[in-house]
């Protein structure tokens, strides 16, 4: 049975391209992705609770080459790809538990979410030249029908940019 799923979160570290010694190329990447619950509190009021769920992306050939030279850490993507779930261990083997809050170990272990990117990761923020990466997200598109009248938008000025510069 596979498990197949898209992710839209946050590169917490700039990625890591490395070649194997088969020639292959290989970047790892981790992807924060962020949610917020709200949890109903003891005198019936309402908290909105922020968390954050950890995945270690592995992607491969161009797609790695294209991660490492134009994302950063902070930017924003979209990862679809195989998960593989485990139990994080220490390198003598032995389970790592989660921590609470005032740091001290619960009884649940840390569980590593494994992503392996099938070809497609799509880079959610725009090309900003100044800094060499991406820039911040552009804001989503509203649907029409609640989106106000506007003029028209004036005919879009063709820029040249060098093949090498491109992310695909």
């Amino acid at each position: 049975m596979s498990k197949t799923i898209h992710i839209i979160g946050n590169l917490t570290r700039d990625p890591e391209v490395r070649v194997s010694q088969a020639g292959k190329t290989i970047c790892n990447m981790n992807v924060a992705v962020n949610s917020v619950t709200r949890k109903r509190m003891p005198d019936g009021s309402y908290n909105n609770e922020k968390t954050a769920d950890y995945f270690r992306v592995t992607v491969f050939g161009t797609e790695a080459e294209n991660c490492g030279k134009y994302l950063k850490k902070g930017r924003k993507v979209a990862v679809h790809g195989e998960l593989s779930i485990s139990i994080a261990r220490d390198g003598n083997g032995k389970v790592i538990y989660r921590k609470d809050v005032d740091n001290n170990p619960t009884d649940e272990p840390l569980i590593n979410l494994d992503l392996q990117a099938e070809g497609r990761v799509e880079f959610l923020s725009n090309l900003n030249p100044d800094e060499g990466g991406n820039a911040t997200t552009a804001p989503a598109v509203a649907p029409a029908e609640a989106a106000p009248a506007a003029a028209p938008a004036p005919a879009p000025v063709p820029v040249d940019v060098p093949d090498d510069e491109l992310p695909f």
